[in-house]
Order: structure tokens, then C-alpha cells, then sequence
């Protein structure tokens, strides 16, 4: 073997680590913008539904069904009341923290989103959408839609 052939493997080794090493930060932030794009298609899609229905006659109801990615949380608020709410099933607990919650007070929205295990998140106001009392929304969990004048959405076990 001559010395050239060995000082390109070695640095064709040295670029592979340096891939390796710097390459999986971008990767991760790849996928990781990938399931936040799920969520956002989601919450545009019951804001579509909500719309739809707003428009129908008084009574008209639906369910829809959240898709989002298992490590996020899409938490629907009363806006008037955004405080503290607890459920049987943790997961949908609604738990804010104090600068969440000025944020939500100040901007009004009655959708916040975030990762479970991270509690800054993004907010996004839901035209029509009425939500009598705070609670959380994994993955699969079914919504009950109603038209009462304003759209009102609630779990549905």
C-alpha cells in the first residue's frame, strides 16, 4: 500500500466521524420539525372542522379524532378562566405555568401545544372555538364537537 491510499482512508475516516459527530444534531432537528409540522397539520385541520361546523345549524355535532405525534400534548384552554384543571386520566391534566399562562392571557388563545417534556410551547387562537372547561389531548384522543351558537369541544371517553 502506498502512502497516499492510506492518507486518503484515514481522511475519508476523519470525515465520516466529523459527519457522524456534527451530522446527528441536524438530523434529529430534521424529525423533530417533522412531528411539529404533524401537529400544526392537526390543530389546521380541527380548525377547518370547527369552521365547518360553526356554519351548520345549532345542534350539529361531530368528533374528531387528534393525530399527533406521542411525545406532544395539544391542550385546548378556556380563555376566561385558563387556570388549573385536573383529570382522572393525567394525560389530560391541564397545568400551566405562571409565564404560559400570561402569554395565553395576553394573547388569547385557546390552543397551546408543546412537548411532553417541556412546557414552553406555542399558542394558536381557533376562530369559533368555544372551550367550556381547560383539558390536554394526546395522541388518538377523540374530540366531541358541538355547534352552540359557538363551537364547544370537550373529551370524549
Amino acid at each position: 500500500m502506498n502512502v497516499g491510499m492510506v492518507l486518503g482512508i484515514v481522511f475519508a475516516l476523519f470525515i465520516m466521524a466529523f459527519v457522524l459527530v456534527f451530522g446527528t444534531n441536524v438530523v434529529t432537528n430534521i424529525f423533530s420539525i417533522g412531528s411539529q409540522a404533524q401537529v400544526q397539520k392537526a390543530i389546521k385541520n380541527l380548525e377547518k372542522e370547527t369552521e365547518d361546523l360553526y356554519y351548520m345549524a345549532r345542534g350539529s355535532d361531530t368528533f374528531y379524532k387528534m393525530n399527533i405525534p406521542e411525545s406532544y400534548r395539544v391542550c385546548f384552554v378556556n380563555v376566561s378562566d385558563p387556570s388549573k384543571q385536573l383529570y382522572p386520566n393525567p394525560a389530560n391534566t391541564w397545568n400551566p405555568g405562571f409565564a404560559t399562562l400570561y402569554v395565553i392571557n395576553q394573547s388569547k388563545y385557546n390552543v397551546w401545544y408543546y412537548t411532553r417534556d417541556n412546557e414552553k410551547g406555542e399558542g394558536y387562537k381557533i376562530p369559533h372555538l368555544s372551550v367550556p372547561r381547560s383539558f390536554c389531548a394526546t395522541r388518538n384522543t377523540k374530540l366531541y364537537l358541538v355547534n352552540e351558537g359557538m363551537v364547544k369541544i370537550i373529551i370524549k371517553d
